[in-house]
């Protein structure tokens, strides 16, 4: 069996063993192929993959050709009646799973009221389908070819299933709410505004259970990041007033005048010495951080991990 997970960084292995495709044009047909599980036509994919090239017919040819090499099992992708697909007897995806899982999660969900607990079934297919994603972004990092019509294919999907992710785990976090496990609810929808963090309806519940938790000055930080990026007379903001006032009434006034700092190493006074030969390792940890990745700086006393840190 071949197991294909495009939900965060792409893997790809064969009986747990891993399977490396080096050719970008190879993985690119590979991944387009996942993405659409009912199969394409030839015309969709040279559209698609090779859009300005009069050679592209050859070339879909070529590599559906090294494609089934790669994947070594025979039939494991399949052309019938001019139509190519994958092989689901021979190949799973856990994207495949992830919209079974939501499909079927879904109309308990919507019409189970928020205040009201979901059916058990419901909330072991919402976590089974959480669980699959290993970041936030499909095809993380992916090297793929240069074509402006997969780029936008791409581009849509990954807006589509960022959105079914949020609504997942909105869901179970509203679940966890209701069920009075706050310290839950208050985890799933810190790492829901990770996708999205301007989300007014997904900041308004996390403030919401912080408050319920005790944690106000929380709670007012995540609506102060937020208000930065509105118009102070922005509607958005108004309908967050009868909330804000109940956590200010617990807040002390010392407090909000003078908040502490957020990240308190932005107030360190940073060293006036010159800063040089760390331009590779700021790169990597700028591109990790754009990514929404977590980074740990590991090193022994004295190396500059402090410093690198407030550059």
């Amino acid at each position: 069996m071949i197991n294909i997970r495009v939900l965060g960084t792409p893997q790809i292995t064969q009986d747990d063993h891993p399977l490396h495709i080096t050719r970008v044009a190879v993985r690119s047909l590979l991944f387009y192929l996942v993405c659409n599980p009912k199969g394409v036509t030839r015309s969709n994919l040279t559209n698609t993959l090779w859009p300005e090239s009069d050679q592209a017919s050859r070339r879909l040819t070529e590599v559906l050709s090294k494609l089934r090499a790669e994947l070594i099992l025979e039939d494991a992708v399949i052309s019938e009646r001019g139509v190519i697909r994958l092989n689901r007897k021979l190949v799973w995806a856990e994207i495949w799973e992830f919209e079974q899982l939501f499909e079927r999660s879904q109309r308990a969900a919507i019409q189970t009221p928020i205040e009201v607990t979901l059916p058990e079934t419901t909330v072991h297919d919402l976590r089974a389908a959480l669980r699959l994603w290993r970041s936030y972004t499909l095809l993380d990092g992916a090297e793929l070819i240069d074509s402006p019509e997969l780029d936008q294919f791409f581009t849509q999907e990954r807006a589509r299933l960022e959105n079914n992710l949020i609504l997942v785990q909105r869901r179970l976090s509203q679940h966890a709410y209701t069920s009075s496990d706050i310290a839950e609810a208050i985890r799933l929808g810190e790492e829901t505004l990770k996708i999205d963090p301007l989300h007014p309806e997904l900041n308004y519940f996390l403030i919401q259970a912080l408050y319920r938790a005790g944690r106000t000055r929380t709670a007012m930080e995540y609506y102060e990041r937020m208000r930065d990026y509105y118009d102070p007379q922005d509607p958005t903001l108004q309908f967050f007033e009868p909330l804000l006032e109940k956590i200010r009434s617990k807040i002390p006034a010392d407090e909000l005048q003078n908040p502490a700092p957020e990240f308190p190493w932005l107030d360190w006074k940073v060293s006036n010495a010159a800063f040089v030969g760390r331009e590779e390792i700021m790169a990597r940890l700028q591109r990790a951080l754009h990514r929404g990745c977590a980074v740990a700086l590991v090193g022994e006393s004295g190396v500059g991990k402090t410093r690198l840190v407030q550059e």
